[in-house]
């Protein structure tokens, strides 16, 4: 299979400050973006305790997509930023991940085998729209007397509305998408002082589809999940520090369900990891 293709993706950028610190973006861009190369190696998997068979696109084709962006940034003192962002995308050809049905029958395309089983691949859908909003706050408590001034925290909200055509397959005209997450926030808090430096952050996902199919029933969904890490940091001196990371610290798992329902069929226990030990810089 022999493809070339060939791109022309303008931009335009605007830049306006009303106030004294207050900042004003806007721009239009075109961007594209194609596949990734593992999606489109013509290799067949087979997870027998799934009862899937995971294949290769090699026609899948790159997507293209026009951005329009705005934005108001607020920076005040001291060391902080308050913005506000809303975008709109609306994308061609829009690739996504793919669960069908294996047909029964010799000629299904695995020699009669793993009918009735779930073929995932990737695949190009039509016309596909995204638009949303961000959140942002980051302040430095350097105001606090003595040892709170080393005090700093920082939020995100992100919102995203997604709707798109999914081509040839028989599908209702519009549909979500996947891939994309509707719901994240991240939030976090920071010190640094002297020798010291330490920082946790959760980041919470709420639910959103990663296998597309035809069937509602059958779309495959990650529930909603909370991550919290913890970083620590004591510099000894000029070139030594320790460190101690953990990561997951309530050790949340990740969970999967289909269609509707709530009710789980996949689930992974990512665990909690801990790394203690001594950096240095020479």
């Amino acid at each position: 299979l022999n493809r070339d293709y060939r791109n022309i993706l303008p931009g335009i950028h605007f830049k306006f400050e009303p106030l004294d610190g207050l900042l004003v973006r806007t721009s239009y861009t075109a961007s594209i973006g194609r596949p990734n190369f593992g999606s489109i190696l013509p290799n067949t998997t087979i997870n027998y305790n799934n009862d899937t068979v995971s294949q290769g696109n090699a026609g899948l084709r790159a997507q293209t997509s026009d951005n329009f962006d705005l934005s108001l940034e607020y920076y005040f003192e001291p060391v902080g930023l308050v913005s506000a962002s809303f975008f709109l995308k609306e994308i061609s050809n829009f690739i996504y991940n793919a669960g069908t049905p294996i047909p029964q029958g010799e000629n299904n395309g695995f020699d009669g085998l793993y009918g009735g089983w779930t073929l995932n691949s990737a695949a190009n859908g039509g016309f596909a729209r995204v638009r949303g909003m961000e959140l942002n706050y980051q302040q430095q408590y350097s105001f606090l007397p003595g040892w709170l001034s080393g005090f700093g925290s920082y939020a995100n909200y992100t919102r995203m509305e997604t709707f798109g055509d999914y081509g040839a397959v028989n599908t209702p005209a519009l549909s979500e998408l996947a891939g994309f997450k509707p719901s994240v926030i991240s939030a976090g808090l920071s010190y640094s002082k002297h020798r010291f430096t330490g920082r946790i952050h959760a980041n919470y996902v709420g639910r959103w589809l990663t296998t597309y199919a035809a069937n509602p029933a059958q779309r495959v969904y990650r529930e909603d999940i909370t991550l919290v890490d913890l970083n620590l940091n004591y510099k000894l001196n000029q070139n030594l520090s320790l460190f101690c990371d953990v990561i997951n610290l309530f050790d949340a798992q990740i969970k999967w369900t289909r269609g509707y329902s709530h009710r789980g069929n996949l689930w992974e226990n990512l665990g909690a990891r801990v790394s203690l030990g001594i950096s240095g810089r020479y």
